[in-house]
């Protein structure tokens, strides 16, 4: 197998798209390293094969991502929590100007605003990054399970309706909640009870007597 040696300056073999599993083809060759402007560490994370690229290519490639990048990078060089606290103190100012000038007789609906007006900048900032996270995941949830779904959830509703009605036809028909149940196990392996022998569909319910799952039903009557 091949070694490829990367640096900064190194030229990619592989090409940008390839590398980050946006396509399995190998569209731009001969890509230069600075161009994408990643470290020696994050190139060599990308090619160690610990993550899944296809899912971290989605996620790059979301409309939603470059507005989770940004409050990121809000949020790591604290550009924010300065002016939050900047209004914090102008509030605080109000605040105590209205505490010195009005007497406090029971619920103070004005002082309550302004002290709830109070912003916690990490509490804040953190919100607008969990609430910009949580919308792209789901974004992709949605996107890559849904059909999934409903296509499986069709079926089993099918089959659950399918096993209800066996079970219910077969009890009407027969007065024998054993029978029922037996119909339904015999119709999960593709055996039609009705067409089996009277002595072969008796041992079978003596079987499902003394079976595990009716003796659990017997002691929670």
């Amino acid at each position: 197998m091949r070694k490829w040696w990367i640096s900064k300056t190194a030229i990619l073999c592989l090409s940008a798209d390839y590398l980050f599993g946006l396509t399995d083809n190998r569209q731009y060759r001969n890509v230069e390293i600075d161009k994408l402007s990643l470290s020696d560490e994050a190139i060599a994370e990308l090619i160690s094969g610990k993550f899944n690229n296809r899912l971290l290519s989605e996620v790059i490639a979301h409309p939603d991502f470059t507005d989770l990048l940004a409050a990121i990078e809000v949020y790591i060089d604290g550009l924010i929590a300065p002016k939050i606290e900047t209004t914090n103190k102008i509030l605080d100012i109000a605040i105590n100007r209205v505490r010195k000038k009005s007497k406090k007789v029971g619920h103070d609906e004005i002082m309550a605003a302004l002290t709830e007006g109070r912003v916690d900048p990490d509490d804040y900032i953190r919100y607008r990054l969990t609430r910009r996270f949580d919308r792209l995941v789901h974004s992709l949830h949605t996107a890559q399970t849904q059909p999934q779904q409903d296509e499986s959830g069709g079926l089993l509703i099918k089959m659950l309706d399918s096993k209800l009605d066996k079970y219910e036809k077969t009890k009407e028909k027969t007065g024998s909640d054993a029978e029922a149940k037996l119909a339904v196990l015999a119709d999960n392996i593709g055996v039609d009870l009705e067409k089996a022998p009277a002595e072969e569909k008796q041992s079978l319910l003596n079987l499902l007597g003394r079976s595990k799952f009716a003796q659990f039903f017997k002691k929670r009557k």
